[in-house]
């Protein structure tokens, strides 16, 4: 026991650690530490303890001080103990010492070590090509797999129906909510799809989604960073350069370690009787590039193909290269290849279905999951650059 007269002895204890997260994951990680014994066991008199102190030993950086609020103060009789909890926001090393009424109880410091624990594993799907109809067999069966896999998150990859977003309340909005029920709260749309949009100030787009149809959008997932873009920004030649400062900027301010992005025209694809590569994209699937982008999700080519990661030069770059997909099996009519391309290394016209993804820590695990009776799957995993 140290000396004095408030009988205080300094006895934390490690109990638990846990991640305090909004739902989804998109806040940051908090790291919560329960102490049991009390931080500070009164063995002779009864102190209301008014504040607990922590400072940060972290890193050889300027330490903190991180302090419990009142209402988390407990009253401990002599020789009694009270749980305390506090939320860190990084790991460490932490050193505490209590006080009473502000003025330290003892000259004894504790020291508590908190490890943060892994992000959990997010499960989320994608998939685009979507048709107006209520009642095609072929989206709702697409909305029944996504339903059986159960994500946390589904990204949009575009074209919601055919052939501009007045027509979405007839289709989409049926089978997939309706807005704002159903699936419509996991649903992240991509940034302007080619046939969700009709100008660069169309506002209908932004009236459904209640984004802008032409400005990229980012959000966290655990240990990922996912990102948003408008390709239909090129075809009505919208600000392509802003976009791209954009894109740079928010890619130089992500902490995350993985990255992925998502966009409805695709860069990297085989060629059908509809669509080609969009070389109008380069300049953002190069700032991915540049930046250490892992995965690019595209569509409206209306199939599913898988390439090998690979760098601006279309050849495989395995160390950082990024790992395209296109997922336009979303329902409407399928397109047949008309051509193959570099580095392809699954693909299927012939097959409605979802992209599911297992994000990890530093990683991924991939399945193309067919509708109901489909038959093609593709499946495999990367590690984050």
């Amino acid at each position: 026991m140290a000396a004095g007269t408030s009988g205080v002895v300094i006895a934390g204890s490690l109990l638990a650690v846990q991640a305090q997260t909004r739902p989804l994951g998109f806040a940051a990680q908090a790291v919560t530490v329960q102490m049991s014994e009390s931080v500070c066991r009164l063995s002779r008199t009864s102190v209301k303890i008014g504040n607990v102190r922590f400072k940060s030993m972290n890193f050889g950086r300027r330490a903190r001080s991180f302090s419990i609020a009142r209402r988390h103060t407990p009253f401990v009789r002599p020789g009694g103990t009270r749980a305390l909890t506090v939320s860190f926001g990084r790991s460490g090393r932490y050193r505490y010492v209590c006080a009473a009424r502000g003025r330290p109880l003892s000259r004894r410091t504790g020291f508590l070590r908190v490890v943060a624990p892994s992000a959990p594993d997010r499960v989320i799907t994608a998939v685009g090509d979507h048709t107006s109809s209520a009642t095609d067999p072929e989206d709702i069966a697409v909305k029944n797999a996504v339903l059986r896999i159960n994500p946390v998150a589904h990204l949009g990859i575009g074209d919601f129906q055919y052939d501009n977003i007045g027509t979405i309340l007839g289709g989409y909005d049926k089978i997939w909510g309706p807005r704002p029920k159903g699936l419509y709260p996991i649903i992240y749309p991509t940034a302007g799809p080619t046939h969700d949009v009709t100008s660069c100030t169309d506002a209908r787009y932004q009236n459904y989604w209640g984004r802008p149809a032409m400005k990229i959008y980012s959000f966290d997932l655990g240990s990922w960073h996912i990102i948003s873009l408008p390709s239909a920004a090129v075809r009505y030649r919208c600000d392509v350069a802003g976009i791209t400062t954009a894109l740079k900027a928010d890619l130089a301010s992500s902490r995350k370690r993985c990255t992925l992005a998502f966009m409805q025209e695709p860069y990297w694809t085989r060629p059908t009787g509809k669509h080609t590569r969009e070389n109008g994209v380069k300049p953002w699937v190069q700032a991915l590039y540049d930046a250490n982008a892992d995965v690019l999700l595209q569509a409206s080519n209306h199939d599913y193909q898988r390439f090998a990661p690979q760098n601006m030069s279309d050849r495989p770059d395995p160390a950082r290269g990024l790992h395209a997909f296109v997922v336009g099996t979303g329902g409407i009519s399928l397109y047949p290849f008309t051509g193959t391309a570099p580095n392809v290394e699954a693909s299927n016209d012939r097959t409605y279905g979802v992209l599911k993804m297992v994000l990890h820590a530093n990683g991924y695990d991939f399945e193309f999951v067919p509708v109901a009776g489909g038959t093609f799957t593709d499946s495999g995993s990367g590690t984050c650059h």
